[in-house]
């Protein structure tokens, strides 16, 4: 039997392409109802309180029959089992407990890797931009061995740029038993950027972990982006940026971090900070400063 979670699940990202970001960009042109991604998850949660499926949500959208839903969700789970992904729902002891208090909390985790680790390691998300200076790649590199070290589990984005660094620099603890977790945009069947696979799989092969909430088929758009970087900022107490140039996917995901109430740190070794606008409006936003390795140690020893 297929649970109501599954269904849930595949509804909301088959919708999830119809579906505003937020509130702002609603429209009355929406067929279903005006939901915004974050209304959309509450009212799935809140159809299956009522013991009530939103089959109508669904099959007024696509006109589309149950079995469809049923059949693409066991399409799922087979895809899942052959290459060896393990589907992970909000009720199981392997779902992050720092994700589950976020809003519109992923249903379901599909997890390439160690799923075993990932409600038992201290886990702390390092982030910056794509295109940046060698001085804030050194810096994100620097910054997740030192708290790779500290016994840290990295969480970043496997994108170009700070994301690879950081996933580098914890990949350089070779005594870690969970070194880093990538959390994609896509599905892990569409692995992106494709310039990073070879990263993606030491990622898994050293005993971490891919994270993605989308389906395996499905390819990532730009828009993605934003829904994913809710999942990097709310699997940790912490947030460390590297380089955060305002209305950035960096400078996003920090505003949604305190949204939610992390903590986050800005890094920079340089005086390179001072020149983003991005970082100067987080410092007023309560974002802390640090600029050294022994300014980490003594943050997070």
């Amino acid at each position: 039997m297929i649970h109501d979670t599954l269904i849930t699940y595949f509804i909301s990202q088959k919708l999830r392409r119809y579906i505003p970001l937020n509130n702002q960009e609603k429209t009355e042109s929406f067929n279903i109802e005006s939901y915004c991604l974050g209304d959309l998850y509450h009212y799935l949660d809140e159809t299956l309180k009522n013991d009530s499926l939103p089959w109508a949500a669904y099959t007024s959208c696509f006109n589309k029959p149950k079995q469809v839903i049923y059949d693409g969700i066991q399409k799922h789970i087979t895809s899942s089992e052959k290459n060896q992904i393990k589907i992970i729902d909000r009720a199981s002891d392997y779902y992050p407990d720092m994700l589950k208090h976020i809003h519109a909390a992923p249903h379901i985790l599909n997890v390439k890797g160690n799923y075993r680790g990932l409600n038992s390691i201290k886990p702390i998300s390092i982030i910056g931009s794509r295109r940046c200076s060698s001085s804030h790649l050194e810096d994100s590199y620097k910054a997740s061995s030192t708290l790779s070290h500290l016994g840290f589990s990295i969480i970043s984005g496997g994108a170009l740029g700070c994301d690879s660094y950081a996933h580098k620099g914890a990949l350089s603890n070779q005594n870690h038993y969970f070194p880093t977790a990538s959390i994609l945009a896509g599905g892990l069947s569409h692995l992106y950027p494709k310039t990073n696979y070879f990263l993606f799989e030491k990622i898994v092969d050293k005993g971490g972990a891919l994270i993605s909430e989308s389906l395996h088929d499905y390819q990532m758009r730009p828009r993605d982006f934003p829904i994913r970087n809710r999942i990097i900022a709310g699997m940790s107490e912490h947030l460390v940026v590297v380089n955060a140039k305002k209305r950035s996917g960096s400078y996003i995901t920090c505003q949604q971090a305190l949204d939610e109430g992390r903590e986050v740190v800005i890094y920079s070794s340089s005086n390179s900070w001072g020149n983003s606008a991005g970082s100067l409006d987080l410092i007023k936003s309560g974002a802390t400063l640090l600029s050294s390795n022994a300014e980490i140690l003594e943050r997070f020893l």
